[in-house]
Parts: structure tokens; sequence; C-alpha cells
């Protein structure tokens, strides 16, 4: 039986239509699946793109397109420019209560939260790692085994570190007051403990090959329980010696100025007096020079008779009785209890 050619033109103009529709929908879910391959990458992360699971390719921040699932996958991972923090936590081998401090533990072997400097000393160690991603795509790989590694690399920097300087190079056990070149150098070792153990950690990690790089290590040290009061009794003798010291100082600095300025006063004093003595003895022997420089007889005559006459008046004036006597008598000299001299 054969089919009316109306019939058979509608059909075929049914099915026409309904594989343009077939075609139009399919397009726009072409159109909506490819538009789903774009991803906004914000400011601080990257994007890596893994097409059937293998890195293909890496990307910065702002929009990025990938062909959508299954084909390739779009993952964000922090840049450089982030900096990611952990806290390590592995030192601390035994259990702690929530509220107990590392110092109201005493000192075991089990405890691996202690850390021995190279003079035998011991101190209890946690820290915070700061670190940022150098390469996206082998971050990506090694996320998942980051955190023990870091861990690990932490442990074994800080002990090798710590190894090789003395505990005033790790703590402050010195006062304060303390000063002179052995307690500036500790506090310089003390000062390049962090950077040391983030050298140490770097070198590790780029053997490693784990794409992050660290950027700072925070410690927290503190003394074992048993030693604390000690060390704190040390500093206290150590602070009050330096007080002591600073006061003796001080005193003798003062003595030594008191005794400065007296002798200043006392050389004063003398160089004074002795050119007082000295312009008296000038003006004493000032007629006696000018006598002696006179080359004239006369008036040399005449100047030794005015200088005797003068001096023979201040000591006349002197004496309690006088008694004149003739110079061209016989008579020379009288002599109290009335013996006479011829």
């Amino acid at each position: 039986m054969k089919k009316d050619p109306a019939s058979r033109r509608a059909l075929e103009q049914s099915v026409d239509l309904a594989f343009r529709f077939l075609f139009i929908g399919v397009a726009v879910l072409a159109v909506v699946w490819l538009a789903s391959g774009f991803v906004s990458v914000e400011s601080g992360s990257r994007a890596v793109v893994m097409r059937f699971g293998k890195i293909d390719r890496v990307h910065d921040s702002g929009l990025v397109w990938a062909w959508p699932r299954p084909i390739e996958t779009v993952v964000l991972v922090p840049s450089s420019e982030r900096q990611l923090t952990q806290e390590v936590g592995a030192l601390d081998l035994i259990k702690r209560k929530p509220n107990e401090t590392p110092v109201e533990v005493p000192l075991d072997l089990r405890d691996g939260g202690y850390v021995i400097s190279g003079d035998g000393g011991a101190a209890h160690l946690t820290g915070v790692v700061t670190y940022h991603v150098t390469d996206a795509a082998t971050y990506l790989l090694a996320q998942e085994r980051l955190a023990p590694v870091l861990e690990r690399t932490f442990c074994a920097s800080a002990i090798a570190a710590i190894a090789g300087r003395g505990l005033d190079g790790v703590l402050a056990i010195r006062s304060a007051e303390e000063v002179g070149a052995e307690a500036l150098a500790a506090a310089g070792r003390r000062e390049a403990l962090r950077g040391d153990i983030r050298s140490l950690m770097n070198r590790r990690l780029a053997l490693l090959a784990l794409g992050v790089e660290v950027s700072r290590v925070d410690l927290t040290m503190v003394l074992p329980a048993r030693a604390k009061p000690a060390f704190d009794a040390v500093l206290a003798s150590e602070s009050e010696a330096a007080r002591v010291v600073a006061r003796a100082r001080t005193s003798s600095e003062q003595f030594r100025q008191q005794g400065e300025r007296d002798r200043t006063e006392i050389l004063q004093k003398v160089e004074a007096k002795a050119k007082e003595t000295i312009a008296k003895a000038r003006i004493t022997t000032d007629r006696i020079t000018a006598l002696a420089a006179e080359s004239a007889p006369e008036r040399r005559a005449l100047l030794l008779t005015r200088l005797y006459r003068e001096r023979m008046q201040t000591i006349l004036r002197r004496a309690g009785l006088v008694t004149l006597v003739d110079g061209k008598e016989p008579i020379r000299l009288l002599l109290p209890g009335g013996s006479v001299k011829k």
C-alpha cells in the first residue's frame, strides 16, 4: 500500500524540522560546554591546566580558558606572592594536656621537643614556617606530601643549626646589662639562627624539588622546667652584680672628678702664690739691680746712700730702744749691763 504524497511530504518536513531543532540544541549545548571552560583566576593564585590527568600548562591570574571536562581540568594553586604558613608540631613526641606548656613538662628523653646545643644545653623548640610557591606545577604534584616534608626538613635544619652553636647563641641566658665582645657575638648568633635554619631548609627543599621556598622561620624556645629557675637565678645575680659594678664605677668616677678638681685648685693656688712671690722679689731687688747696673761712681754712691738710709729707717722703726753714738767718738758699741767696747 502506497502512502499519499502529501502525507509523505509532511513526514519529511517534520523529520527535517526535528533534525534542525536537534542541531540547534546540540549547538547550544556545545557553546555552553565550551563556555564552561572559562575560569577566572583571582590575584594571588595561578591556574594549572591538566589534560587527561597530565600537566599541560600554567597561567597567571586573569581569565583562563581550557577545554571543559573531561578533556582538561583547571586547578588553582597559590601564586609566588602569597605567603603560606605551617606550624611545626613534629618535635613533640609526647602528648600534652590542652593547657599545659612545655615549661611545665619535665625533661624526658622521649620528648623530642627538646633540642641540644653545641655546649650540651637543652631547650624546647617549636616553630612556624612561612613559605611561598615558586613552581606551581611541581607544587601541585607534591602538595599532598608537602606538610610532612616541611616538618621533617624543619626538624633536621633546626637540629643542625642549634648543634653548631652554644646555648647563649640560641637563648638569651645573659643579663640585659651585660656588654662586651662576647655578649655582642652571642646576640649576633641568636639573630642569625632563624636565617641559618631558613637557608638549611631551602637547601634541602631544592634537592627534593617540591616547588616551594621558605621565606621566614619563627621560633619559640624555652628552657626545661628544672633548668629555668637556675637560669633565672643566674640572670638575677648577674643583673645585681652589674648594678653594683655600675654604682661602684659611678662612685669612682665621682671621686676621680673631685680629685681632679682639687688638684686643679691646688695647682692654681700654688701658681698664683709663686707669681706673687716672684713679683715681690722683683720689687725688692729692683733697686739693687739698678744699683748694680749703675756705672757712674758718683751716681752709684748716691743710690747706695739712699738705699742704706731707707733700709736703716725701716730697721730702726722696729727697734724698741735706739741709742745714737757719734761716729767720731772712740766709743763704737754700747752693750746692756754697762760694758763699753772701744
